[in-house]
């Protein structure tokens, strides 16, 4: 939800205040990395889409309506599409460069324990086999903190299809991840 503050310092940011732009970035940043991060599967590629987009944001501050969309669906619509258009861009160019593995340290919480860090690192695995739109659609919804309404907006929708593309998305992870439950599970148990 944007807040009054960040309606006035996309109004300077317009005018070209340095100062409200790097407030902008200090509170949404962390989201739009995280979007990034969850579409794109890598550190890397997650810190170009958060570049991207606030040079986005730098560039085009003005077209953001406070009548279309709230601030921060704005802000999360941008990055997924920068991540879709480096997704894009990727598959268009063969490459020989592994992946990185995910990043730990950027989790919420920086003391997150091992079990934690592997099943992060297993669902993001399998969320990487999902078609573009259903991970845009789960990104936003946990990363970009968006309710459906403003999910749909920011993918230009409508909230029934983002409801269809979350529950097949959840149905997709669920089966990947079937084989793996009692030793998920398992990771709970200190017995």
């Amino acid at each position: 939800m944007s807040s009054s503050s960040d309606a006035e310092d996309i109004q300077a940011v317009v005018r070209g205040d340095r100062a409200a732009f790097a407030r902008l970035y200090n509170r949404h940043e962390r989201r739009v990395h995280s979007i990034g991060y969850r579409i794109l599967g890598d550190r890397a590629g997650a810190e170009d889409v958060t570049q991207e987009t606030f040079m986005r944001i730098w560039k085009h501050a003005e077209s953001w309506s406070p009548e279309k969309a709230e601030l921060a669906t704005w802000i999360s619509r941008i990055a997924s599409n920068s991540a879709i258009d480096l997704l894009r861009k990727r598959r268009e160019t063969p490459t020989d460069v592994v992946p990185e593995q995910p990043d730990p340290s950027r989790t919420a919480n920086p003391h997150v324990s091992a079990e934690f860090a592997g099943i992060r690192r297993r669902l993001l695995s399998a969320m990487k086999g999902l078609p573009d739109r259903q991970r845009v659609a789960l990104s936003l919804v946990m990363d970009g903190e968006l309710s459906n309404a403003e999910t749909a907006a920011a993918m230009g929708i409508g909230e029934q299809a983002v409801e269809s593309l979350l529950a097949r998305a959840r149905r997709a992870l669920r089966g990947a991840l079937d084989g793996e439950k009692d030793e998920l599970l398992g990771s709970f148990d200190h017995e």
